[in-house]
This record gives structure tokens, C-alpha cells and sequence, in this order.
């Protein structure tokens, strides 16, 4: 198992959470992709790298490898686990 992309403050990203993206457009990452072998997301590991998906209403959904240029702002699912 890969390691979990984190933000700068050492939080892990995951989906739902809203970001900002080098401190100007705010927007909901989609998914995460981090693992080649993985059926839904690794085509992108393979194609781009890892990296996360985020849909800004600005570009619409933009892939970015570049996980120190993101903020959590807030998360939007629960962290806990049942």
C-alpha cells in the first residue's frame, strides 16, 4: 500500500475535501490517485504520476501532481471511521 498524499500541514488528502490551490482558486478534490495497480484511478498514476483531481469552478476538474500547492480549507466527509 502506497503512502497517503498529505497536505503541507501533514493531513491526509481525501475526497470531498475543499482546497485551495496556490492560494487562489478554491475548489472539492474528487479523487485521489496513488496507487498504479489500482482499477479506477491508476491510468492516471501511469499516464500523470500520482496526484489528485480537483474540480474547481473556475478550470473545472484539473489533475495536479503538485499536492504542496493545496490548503485544506475544510473537510467535507467525516473523519471517522465506523
Amino acid at each position: 500500500m502506497p503512502a497517503p498524499l498529505c497536505y503541507r500541514t501533514g493531513e491526509e488528502i481525501q475526497p470531498g475535501d475543499r482546497v485551495l490551490m496556490d492560494e487562489h482558486h478554491s475548489g472539492i478534490v474528487e479523487f485521489v490517485a496513488n496507487e498504479q495497480n489500482d482499477p479506477e484511478y491508476g491510468w492516471y498514476v501511469q499516464e500523470h504520476g500520482i496526484g489528485v483531481m480537483v474540480n474547481t469552478s473556475e478550470f473545472g476538474s484539473v489533475y495536479t501532481g503538485a499536492t504542496d500547492d493545496l490548503d485544506l480549507v475544510a473537510r467535507t466527509r467525516s473523519e471517522t471511521k465506523p
